[in-house]
């Protein structure tokens, strides 16, 4: 049984404009998702990115923003484009 990629992008309600709209960020199941999926550890895949394994940890969790050129990075782990 393979596994289903999740959505690379979300759609949530947009702060600045109270509420009324809806902007697209980065969803961070995804990232955890295609790392493991991928078997690449949390370590190696910080080592990939210039970047704290702490750091990896806290932006696939939702902790922190994720920067958009780890994007590429992640889909390039997954093989897609």
């Amino acid at each position: 049984m393979s596994a289903s990629l999740p959505p690379q992008l979300i759609l949530k309600p947009c702060g600045h404009c109270g509420a009324t709209g809806k902007v697209e960020v980065i969803n961070h199941a995804f990232l955890r998702f295609v790392r493991l999926q991928s078997q690449v550890s949390l370590r190696r895949m910080a080592r990939r990115l210039g970047v704290s394994a702490a750091y990896v940890c806290d932006v696939e969790l939702g902790r922190r923003n994720c920067p958009i050129a780890w994007l590429e990075k992640y889909r390039a782990l997954w093989g897609g484009s």
